[in-house]
């Protein structure tokens, strides 16, 4: 597997619809020079269309709400915050999301880190996750994947040079 990049850019005015007072900083996930979210929402694409053609097969014309829905869907993703992303927190590197939800004692999803958040701002709406596995030289991204769509392929596996990698998650200078 080729070693990829990876930079975490805090960017306050991105993709964030409420007062930029709240405090809140969106941390901007970058794998390979390119903006995670759109990685993820190029995949997204062909799932939501298909799901949105069973739908309206179902159920005829959609209404406006779902047409709304259905355009909203792929890479509706929100990056997590600096004090969710930097160390000394241990997200990024494999600590287990606890999802909130009941799962079974062997479900993958207790193994996963949460890497990226809904846009409404409730993370547990719509979360991308991932296995981060921390090697010697390595830390491995694997299983990517959607918690409320597990029929979703993305197709993604990641392995970054350890020392940058953490020296990416040290922050800003």
């Amino acid at each position: 597997m080729k070693l990829s990049t990876i930079e975490f850019r805090v960017e306050p005015s991105r993709r964030v619809q409420w007062d930029a007072r709240s405090g809140f900083q969106p941390v901007t996930l970058y794998v390979d020079g390119e903006d995670f979210v759109e990685t993820i929402r190029r995949i997204e694409v062909p799932y939501v269309a298909e799901e949105r053609a069973l739908q309206e097969a179902e159920d005829g014309e959609l209404d406006d709400v779902m047409e709304e829905m259905f355009a909203d869907v792929p890479g509706r993703y929100l990056n997590l915050s600096a004090s969710e992303t930097f160390l000394p927190r241990r997200n990024f590197l494999g600590a287990p999301y606890d999802t909130g939800f009941e799962l079974a004692a062997d479900d993958p999803f207790r193994a996963k880190s949460l890497l990226l958040q809904c846009a409404c701002g409730i993370t547990e709406c719509w979360m991308l996750m991932a296995r981060i596995e921390v090697h010697d030289d390595v830390v491995t991204w694997t299983d990517v994947g959607q918690f409320h769509r597990q029929g979703w392929n993305y197709d993604l596996s990641f392995a970054f040079e350890r020392e940058a990698y953490e020296a990416a998650l040290r922050g800003p200078a």
